[in-house]
C-alpha cells in the first residue's frame, strides 16, 4: 500500500500498465471469440424468449436453475426471495463461468444472474488453430459438430 500513499498517481499508472500488459499477453488474442460467444448467447436467449416464451428461456438457463412457473429457483448461498415484478431480472452470459453462478442484489431494482455462455470450449483451442472465418455456428457448437449439423440440414457454411 505504501506506493499508493506516497505517490498515488505513479502507483495507479503502474497498475494500469500492468493491466494493459496482461490484456495484451493473455486476453487480446481471445477477445474476438469471447465477444462473439457472449453476443451469440444474447441472441439465442432473445430468440428463445420471443419464439418460445419465458418457460423455454428459464428451462434452458442451466442445470442449477429450476423453473416451476411462476417460480425461478436458483441454487445459491444466499437466502432471498423476490416476488414477480418486484425487481427486473438481468441475465448475463459469461465466458469464464463454468460451474459457478453469480447473483447480484446490489441494485434494489435489479436482480442480476450470470451463467455460462454456450460454446466456451472454443477458447480451449489455440488462436492459430482457430481460423477466425466468421463461422459463428462453428464457434458455438465446435469445429467438429458444425459441419455435421450443416450436412444434416443441407446448408453450406455462411460467414457471420
Amino acid at each position: 500500500m505504501r506506493p499508493y500513499l506516497v505517490d498515488p498517481e505513479a502507483a495507479c499508472g503502474a497498475l494500469a500498465d500492468a493491466y494493459a500488459a496482461y490484456w495484451e499477453g493473455a486476453m487480446a488474442a481471445h477477445w474476438p471469440v469471447m465477444r462473439r460467444l457472449v453476443e451469440d448467447e444474447v441472441l439465442i436467449r432473445a430468440h428463445t424468449f420471443t419464439t418460445e416464451g419465458v418457460d423455454a428461456l428459464f428451462t434452458e438457463l442451466e442445470s442449477r436453475a429450476k423453473w416451476e412457473p411462476p417460480v425461478l429457483e436458483l441454487t445459491k448461498h444466499i437466502d432471498a426471495e423476490y416476488r414477480a415484478g418486484e425487481r427486473r431480472l438481468l441475465l448475463v452470459p459469461l465466458v469464464f463461468a463454468e460451474g459457478c453462478r453469480l447473483c447480484s442484489t446490489d441494485d434494489p431494482d435489479v436482480l442480476m444472474v450470470s451463467f455460462q455462455a454456450r460454446g466456451a470450449g472454443a477458447l480451449r483451442e489455440r488462436p492459430a488453430e482457430r481460423a477466425d472465418s466468421g463461422d459463428r455456428l462453428g464457434l458455438l457448437l465446435g469445429r467438429g459438430r458444425a459441419p455435421v449439423l450443416r450436412q444434416l440440414g443441407g446448408r453450406s457454411p455462411r460467414p457471420g
